[in-house]
């Protein structure tokens, strides 16, 4: 599976502690590998969360980062990265659902490729 990134998403990240910044690399990673680990909690989102777009995925680069991606054939879009306090306190945030594995079942796991 391939990883795409938006230009909101590179600006984010480039705003991260590097900290941070080291630990969203493994999960990117583990990401592209298996998308079902359950130690990324990807969730579905409910609602239009990213204005036009319907089908958002979340998940946990830790307890205090979020990010939320979309899934385009066999490419994961990384569109945004958010804090915890940033992501809560937003009035239209609505709790997703775990993945589930039929959401992905024609992707196949590959390398981590950041285009």
């Amino acid at each position: 599976m391939k990883l795409a990134r938006t230009h909101l998403f590179k600006n984010d990240f480039l705003k991260l502690p590097e900290s941070i910044k080291r630990r969203s690399e493994k999960v990117l990673r583990l990401l592209a590998a298996d998308p079902y680990h359950p130690s990324l909690h990807i969730k579905k989102t409910k609602g239009e969360v990213l204005k036009g777009y319907h089908n958002v995925f979340e998940g946990r680069f830790s307890k205090s980062y979020r990010f939320l991606f979309l899934i385009e054939g066999d490419t994961l879009t990384l569109h945004k990265l958010l804090t915890i306090r940033t992501w809560a306190s937003r009035s239209e945030r609505l709790r997703g659902e775990p993945l589930a594995e039929s959401a992905l079942s024609s992707l196949s796991p590959a390398g981590i490729h950041l285009e």
